[in-house]
C-alpha cells in the first residue's frame, strides 16, 4: 500500500468519510489526520500568531496611541469590495472606542487608484487629520506618503496586502507580505484589517466583523486556505444569521436559502463593486456600518441599479474586445492588449477576467486616463502565468504599475503603448508557456455512483475559492431521456438518484438523449425546496465519448444554409492540412462530419490537437479537430480552416468565420454519399412536411431535434428528417428566424427547383 492510500485510508477511518473525500484532501496537500481535521473543522485558534506578525505591533501601537489622544483620523480605503470591508471593519472598530473617524474612497475615474496628491489635499481641507490609515493600498505610494507626513503635515499609516515594490514608504506598515515566514501571507485587505482589530482590541472584538471580512476574501479571490478559510468558514455563518442589517438585505435581493462562497463571489460582490465602477463608493460603506432603514433602503435600490448598468457596460466592452481580437495574431502576441481611450475604466478588470475566460491567456485593457497623456488600465491572467513578472519585466515603459499573481493594474504614457504591446510580448518566452494557453479539463475524478450522503460530505469542503475550487466530476453517461425545461434552453433528466441539469445545452439534446456514450463533466449539490432536499448534479460540459458512428447529416447540411457571408475552401492535400499544424502552435482548426473520414485521419499530428466532438469549450483558437461542427461554433478567431469533408456544394453559407481566413478543403465525397443514403422518397417528404406543418400550427421550435421529439414516430430516421427539413429550407418554405423556425405559407413551388435535392437524387 502506497504512502498516499495510507493517509487517505487513515483520514477517511478518523473522518466517517468516503475514499474518495479522502482522495481529494491529500490530493490537495492536506495530507495528514492532523492537516485534515484543521481543515474540515476550521478552528478560529489556529489563525497565525499575531506576534508573527512583522510591523503589526508597531501599526498597533500608532493606532491606539492615537484613541488615545482624541486624535482625528481619517481611513483611506480601496473602491472595491475589499477595500470597502476593510474600511468598514475599522471604522466600526474606531467609532466604538469613540475615535473622531472618517473615511475617504477615492474616486476611480477623478482620482485613480491608491493614494494621490489631488485626494490628499482634499483630505487635509476636508478633515485636518492627525493620522491617516490606508486601507486595501498604499505599499507602492512611496512619494505621495512622503507628500502627505512632509508637507501636509500629518501622519500615515500602511495597511495592505498587495505585492510590495523596493522602495516602501517610509511609516508605519503592516502588510503580511513583508513578513518572510512563519506567518500566513495571502490575506486580503480586509483580512489584514480584522487581524489589526484583534491586534487592538482582542478576539473577541475582532469576531464581530468576520462577516465583512469573509465577503472581502471571496471577493478579492485569494487563496481560501489556511487563515483564510477561517475567516470565509466563520464569516459566512455569521452572514447567514443575518445580524448586520444592510447586508441581510443586499442578501435577500439576490440570494435564495443559505449564502455559499459561490453567492458571495458571483452575486454579493459584483452589486458592491459595481457602485466604485461606475461612481463613488463611499456610500457602499453605509451598508455595513448604518442601521438606518430608510438610508439602507435607497443604498439597496441604488447598488442593484448600479449592477444592471456594470452589466450592460461590461457587455458592450466585452463585444467591442471581442470584434478588436479577430484581427489578432494569436500564434505571436500570447499576451492579448488591447486599448481605446474610449473605454470606461470602471469596467475594464471585470471585462479582462471574462475575456480571460474566453480565450484561456492573459488580458491587458487599457483606455485613457485623467492625464490626456496617459493610460491606465488592468490585466487578468491565467493559471500558471504570473502577469505581475510579465509586466514588471516592461516596468521601464510604465508609470506606475502593482498587483499579484494573476491580476494587475498599471499606466504608462500614450507614446509608450505600441512598445508595450511589443515588448510585453516579446518577453511572454520568459513567462509564458504553450501549454498554460491550452484548455484543460476541470475534472481529474471519475465518479460513476453517488447519493445524497455523498453529496452532504462533499459540503465539508467548503467554502470554495481560489485554491480550494468546487469539486468537478466526470463520468460517461449512456442512455438518458433528458428533457427541456419549459420554453428554455435548459435540459433535465432525473434518474433513481438525481436531478441532472444541462444549462443552456439545447443545442446538445440530441447527442444527451442518444444512446452513444458521453463524457459529462459535473459538479453535485443539494436542492432545497420548500423544505424537501433533492440531489443535483449540474453538468459543466458535454463530449461524446465515444465516436462509434456517423453523427453529423444534421450540421453537415444545416451549414449550407444560412445567412452568413459564403466562403469557398482552397483545395488541399491531407498531407498539406498536417503540415499546417505542425508549423502552427495556434489557429489551425479542423473539420469533420464522417466517421470514416475521422477514422482513416492519421492521428499522430494531433498530439498538441484538442478532439471536441459536439461542442467548443471555449472560443479560444489552438490547433484542434471539431467532430461534427454546428453553424453555432464561432470560428472567426481562427486564421487558417480545414474541411476534412467536402461541402455539398462549392460554398458554405452558414458557417462563421473571418473574412480573412484562409479556408482549405479535402476532397472526399463521405457526407454526400451520407446524405444520399439519407433521402427518401417523394410521399414520405410529403408526409413529413404535413407533420411538421401541423406541429408548428401548435407549437414553437427553435431546432429541429425538439420538431423531431414532438412528432414522435414518423417512420424515419433523424438523418432522414434533417435531410427532408433541409430540402424545405432550400425550397425557401422553411425558415430560420428569430423567432424561431416557421414555415412561410406564401411560397408556392415544386420539389425538383431544390438544389440539395437534384444532387442527392
Amino acid at each position: 500500500m502506497s504512502d498516499n492510500q495510507q493517509v487517505i485510508n487513515q483520514i477517511a477511518v478518523e473522518f466517517k468519510l468516503n475514499p474518495l473525500i479522502s482522495t481529494i484532501l491529500v490530493n490537495r496537500g492536506i495530507d495528514s489526520v492532523d492537516k485534515a481535521s484543521s481543515f474540515l473543522y476550521p478552528k478560529i485558534a489556529d489563525l497565525t500568531p499575531l506576534d508573527n506578525y512583522v510591523g503589526l505591533g508597531g501599526v498597533a501601537e500608532r493606532i491606539e496611541q492615537a484613541i488615545q489622544n482624541q486624535e482625528v483620523v481619517v481611513l483611506y480605503g480601496d473602491y472595491d469590495c475589499d477595500g470597502i470591508c476593510g474600511v468598514s471593519i475599522l471604522y466600526l472598530y474606531l467609532q466604538s472606542r469613540g475615535v473622531d473617524v472618517h473615511y475617504f474612497l477615492p474616486n476611480r475615474h477623478s482620482h485613480g487608484y491608491g493614494l494621490s496628491v489631488k485626494a490628499l489635499e482634499q483630505i487635509a481641507e476636508e478633515y485636518y487629520p492627525d493620522l491617516l490609515i490606508t486601507v486595501d493600498c498604499g505599499i507602492t505610494n512611496h512619494d505621495e506618503i512622503e507628500y502627505a507626513q512632509e508637507v501636509l503635515g500629518f501622519d500615515v499609516v500602511v495597511t495592505d496586502h498587495h505585492e510590495p515594490i523596493a522602495e516602501l514608504p517610509d511609516c508605519l506598515i503592516f502588510n503580511p507580505k513583508l513578513t518572510p515566514n512563519g506567518a500566513f501571507r495571502n490575506l486580503c485587505g480586509a483580512g489584514a484589517a480584522l487581524r489589526l482589530v484583534e491586534k487592538l482590541a482582542g478576539l473577541e472584538e475582532s469576531k464581530k466583523y468576520y462577516d465583512i471580512a469573509c465577503l472581502a476574501t471571496i471577493a478579492d479571490i485569494v487563496p481560501l486556505v489556511e487563515d483564510n478559510r477561517i475567516i470565509a468558514y466563520f464569516g459566512l455563518k455569521l452572514i447567514n444569521m443575518g445580524c448586520r442589517r444592510g447586508l441581510k438585505m443586499l442578501v435577500n435581493k439576490c440570494v435564495k436559502g443559505d449564502v455559499k462562497s459561490s453567492d458571495i463571489g458571483f452575486r454579493i460582490a459584483p452589486r458592491i463593486n459595481s457602485v466604485g465602477r461606475i461612481g463613488d463608493a463611499n456610500k457602499v460603506v453605509q451598508l455595513f456600518v448604518s442601521d438606518d432603514m430608510f438610508v439602507l433602503q435607497n443604498l439597496v435600490e441604488e447598488i442593484e441599479q448600479s449592477n444592471e448598468t456594470r452589466q450592460n457596460m461590461t457587455q458592450d466592452l466585452v463585444e467591442a474586445c471581442m470584434e478588436d481580437m479577430r484581427k489578432w495574431d494569436f500564434e505571436n502576441y500570447p499576451i492579448i492588449v488591447l486599448h481605446n481611450k474610449y473605454w470606461d475604466d470602471g469596467v475594464l478588470g471585470i471585462a479582462a477576467a471574462k475575456l480571460v475566460t474566453e480565450f484561456n491567456r492573459p488580458v491587458i485593457l487599457l483606455t485613457k486616463s485623467n492625464n490626456e497623456h496617459e493610460y491606465k488600465g488592468s490585466g487578468r491572467s491565467v493559471d500558471g502565468v504570473n502577469i505581475l513578472e510579465c509586466v514588471s519585466s516592461v516596468s521601464g515603459l510604465l508609470n506606475r504599475f502593482g498587483g499579484h499573481t494573476m491580476a494587475c493594474g498599471l499606466s504608462l504614457d500614450e507614446d509608450h503603448l505600441e512598445d508595450f504591446v511589443q515588448k510585453i510580448n516579446a518577453n511572454a518566452k520568459n513567462f509564458v508557456k504553450s501549454e498554460s494557453l491550452l484548455p484543460h479539463s476541470s475534472s481529474m475524478l471519475e465518479l460513476d455512483d453517488f447519493d445524497i450522503d455523498f453529496a452532504y460530505q462533499l459540503e465539508f469542503l467548503e467554502p470554495y475559492g481560489e485554491g480550494n475550487r468546487e469539486i468537478i466530476f466526470n463520468k460517461t453517461l449512456k442512455s438518458a431521456n433528458f428533457e427541456q425545461i419549459g420554453s428554455t434552453e435548459h435540459l433535465k433528466f432525473r434518474d433513481k438518484k438525481a436531478d441532472y441539469l444541462a444549462y443552456f445545452s439545447l443545442d446538445k439534446w440530441g447527442l444527451l438523449d442518444s444512446s452513444t456514450p458521453k463524457n459529462i463533466e459535473f459538479s453535485i449539490g443539494i436542492n432545497t425546496f420548500r423544505n424537501d432536499q433533492t440531489l443535483q448534479a449540474t453538468i459543466q460540459s458535454i463530449s461524446s465519448g465515444v465516436v462509434d458512428k456517423p453523427m453529423g447529416v444534421e450540421n453537415y447540411l444545416k451549414v449550407n444554409f444560412g445567412n452568413h457571408k459564403a466562403v469557398v475552401g482552397q483545395d488541399i492535400s491531407m498531407s498539406d492540412a498536417v503540415r499546417l499544424a505542425e508549423n502552427s502552435k495556434f489557429g489551425v482548426c479542423y473539420l469533420c462530419y464522417n466517421l470514416d473520414t475521422y477514422k482513416s485521419l492519421d492521428k499522430s499530428f494531433l498530439d498538441k490537437i484538442i478532439i471536441n466532438n459536439t461542442f467548443l469549450d471555449s472560443i479560444c483558437p489552438y490547433n484542434r479537430l471539431i467532430f461534427n461542427p454546428s453553424c453555432n461554433n464561432d470560428l472567426t478567431y481562427y486564421g487558417q480552416i480545414v474541411l476534412l469533408d467536402k461541402p455539398i456544394f462549392d460554398e458554405i453559407n452558414n458557417l462563421e468565420v473571418s473574412k480573412n481566413a484562409q479556408v482549405y478543403c479535402v476532397c472526399n465525397d463521405n457526407m454526400l454519399q451520407e446524405c444520399k443514403n439519407a433521402l427518401v422518397d417523394y410521399p414520405t417528404l410529403g408526409r413529413i412536411f404535413v407533420a411538421v406543418k401541423s406541429a408548428m400550427e401548435k407549437y414553437t421550435f427553435n431546432d429541429l431535434m425538439s420538431i423531431y421529439k414532438k412528432l414522435g414516430d414518423i417512420g424515419v430516421g433523424y438523418d432522414s428528417f434533417c435531410v427532408g427539413m433541409n430540402i424545405f429550407v432550400d425550397l425557401g418554405i422553411v425558415k430560420y428566424n428569430k423567432d424561431g423556425i416557421i414555415i412561410d405559407r406564401g411560397v408556392k413551388t415544386k420539389l425538383v427547383t431544390s438544389k440539395l435535392y437534384q444532387t442527392l437524387l
